[in-house]
């Protein structure tokens, strides 16, 4: 949404570095899990790229901890609320 002033400089350069990291990111991911497959085990490039089984097992377990890290906010937030309506209820 839109709170009616401009970004500053510093919002920009941040926001370009993360857009830059991001897409750095997907590039090396999407060569990593679509061309090296396509390539012979002993070509050059695959010296820049781990393991093809991390491939999977690095994002799924980024997934797991990021699930993981919401529904304990989730808990915690909830639990929060739950205090609270109790000390105003016993009030």
């Amino acid at each position: 949404f839109f709170l009616g002033k401009m970004a500053t400089v510093t919002d920009r350069v941040v926001g370009f570095v993360l857009m830059a990291l991001g897409l750095l990111i997907w590039g090396y991911y999407t060569a990593w899990t679509i061309i090296t497959p396509a390539l012979p085990t002993d070509h050059p490039i695959q010296a820049y790229f781990p393991d093809r089984s991390l491939a999977l097992t690095i994002p799924g377990v980024a997934g797991i901890l990021l699930l993981g890290g919401i529904g304990l906010f989730v808990q915690r937030v909830a639990a929060d609320k739950a205090a609270k309506a109790a000390r105003k209820k016993s009030s």
